[in-house]
């Protein structure tokens, strides 16, 4: 009967360490895969506008990015907090009040970026896709694009009369 009990106790125990060790890699594979840079477009109205995501660290502790501005100086404007829930990665942007849900699918990154307007109507979210990309690139630029570099500022008026 102590034979039996030790047996048992022996199987859960080794269920137990391989049902962990098959969670804790599923999630170092998962994580690992979506680490990366990822460059591609947004369908903002009719227009594509280029965008770049930098993914970063493992498990509970990933990080995204969202980096703006020519390759040899970046702004980086970080996630509030990111999870990865198998291929899904969802980064809530809470200073913009938008939140980026997508979808992984070996190098590709489809998703949307929209509002999270608790209470309010949000405005319909933003599709993108993204390719991994080894080193972030400047978007390439229409052959008699014209030089529009400098600081604009425009200014707007709200429907309540602010301007801004």
């Amino acid at each position: 009967m102590k034979l039996s009990a030790r047996v048992v106790a022996s199987f859960v125990g080794a269920l137990s360490f391989v049902s962990f060790t098959h969670v804790s890699y599923a999630e170092a594979a998962s994580s690992q895969s979506i680490r990366g840079t990822w460059q591609g477009v947004a369908k903002v109205r009719d227009t594509d506008v280029p965008i770049t995501i930098r993914v970063s660290g493992s498990g509970s502790h990933l990080e995204a990015v969202f980096l703006n501005g020519p390759a040899n100086h970046l702004e980086v404007s970080p996630a509030s907090s990111v999870t990865l829930d198998g291929n899904h990665l969802t980064a809530s942007f809470d200073y913009f009040a938008r939140t980026l849900n997508a979808d992984l699918d070996g190098d590709s990154l489809t998703g949307s970026y929209g509002a999270t307007r608790p209470g309010k109507r949000p405005a319909p979210p933003i599709s993108f896709t993204a390719k991994r990309v080894s080193a972030v690139e400047d978007p390439a630029s229409a052959a008699n694009a014209p030089n529009i570099s400098g600081r604009w500022e425009i200014p707007t008026k709200s429907s309540k009369g602010e301007g801004a």
